[in-house]
């Protein structure tokens, strides 16, 4: 009789010691989640302002105006260092979510997994924006306008690609952002 009760309270205490463990990974997992938010948050700061970089170069080409290219060039050489600092800024992130996902606390694993598929989605347009930005700078230096629409006529599958991209990234985030409120995750 003695074992059984003997047994029982290491049970107990095995127990006990688990649920404590696990309550400070939640408050561990909601530092984390901070923390990689911020992160995310300051990412996002500057892809709205390489978007707004690139709305006042692409903008008028969208509407047929290819010579307006000729005369951003600063702004596109601008936009293609923008591109290089975010991708470090959302490898650093994507770090910080991986740190979160690791400590392996129920939705804020689920949520540190869509954000890490959030980053890469991004991650993947900025390389892909940079592809972009690699063919079309040589053309655009040029200044001729006949080369630079021909450039865009031959190349909309790319264009349309980084629309696709675009898409997934905006799906991705909202998937992570569902997670978080439905988990009712950090309050």
């Amino acid at each position: 009789m003695r074992k059984v009760l003997v047994f029982i309270m290491v049970v107990l205490l095995g127990v006990t010691a688990f649920a404590l463990v696990g309550c400070d990974n939640t408050g561990k997992a909601k530092e984390a989640m901070k923390e990689a938010d911020d992160a995310w948050a300051k990412a996002n700061t500057q892809l709205t302002q390489l978007e707004n970089t690139l709305t006042q170069v692409i903008g008028p080409v969208m509407s047929g105006d290819t010579s307006a290219l000729t005369s951003s060039v600063e702004a596109i050489n601008q936009a293609g260092a923008q591109i290089d600092a975010v991708t470090k800024e959302l490898e650093s992130t994507e770090k910080l979510y991986d740190d979160l996902a690791n400590l392996n606390v129920g939705g804020y694993t689920e949520y540190a997994d869509a954000m890490i598929k959030a980053i890469n989605a991004t991650i993947d347009g900025l390389t892909l924006g940079k592809e972009l930005y690699a063919k079309m700078m040589p053309i655009i230096q040029t200044g001729d306008v006949a080369q630079i629409t021909a450039f865009f006529q031959q190349n909309t599958a790319l264009l349309t690609q980084a629309q696709t991209v675009q898409q997934e990234v905006q799906a991705a985030i909202d998937a992570a952002t569902q997670i978080k409120t439905d988990k009712k995750l950090g309050q």
